[in-house]
């Protein structure tokens, strides 16, 4: 887990140094067209920053999850009072449908995601606990032969 976030890091720093060396060039670049205009320069400078976050929008939006919901109406009361409890604990910022659909779900799948990990250290210990049990019966084994000689 440590090496991974050692790895993430060094991944992230290397693509830091990338954007500050683009953005380098794309000042160099910027002087180049424009000239000494300061002005026209910080210009053209923010017009690209605008597109990348244009980019950056455009991209995080492909990789949202989308869907759509419906309860029978029998629901409708309790979902409109676990919204009302949801938005007067500050769980919700508005008290809308979406919002609290989008807090359901990404509680559920954080809680889901816990059930997981913990599910996943239950076999990791229950593993470890065989294998000790059995490295315990193969040294008993042995020593009972040492006993029968």
């Amino acid at each position: 887990m440590e090496e991974r976030r050692e790895e993430e890091e060094k991944l992230l720093k290397e693509f830091e140094k990338y954007g500050e060396t683009f953005i380098d060039g794309l000042v160099e670049k910027a002087r180049e067209v424009v000239g000494d205009d300061p002005t026209l320069t910080h210009r053209v400078l923010e017009a690209v920053l605008s597109g990348a976050r244009k980019r950056k929008k455009a991209i995080y939006e492909r990789k949202r999850v989308h869907g759509v919901y419906s309860l029978p109406p029998r629901f409708r009361p309790y979902f409109e009072i676990a919204k009302e409890y949801s938005y007067s604990k500050n769980w919700i910022r508005k008290n809308t449908d979406s919002q609290f659909v989008n807090f359901c779900i990404r509680v559920t799948v954080e809680n889901i995601i816990k059930r997981l990990r913990a599910e996943d250290a239950e076999l990791v210990r229950l593993a470890k606990e065989s294998e000790q049990s059995e490295e315990g019966n193969d040294k008993s084994h042995e020593s009972e032969k040492d006993n029968q000689q």
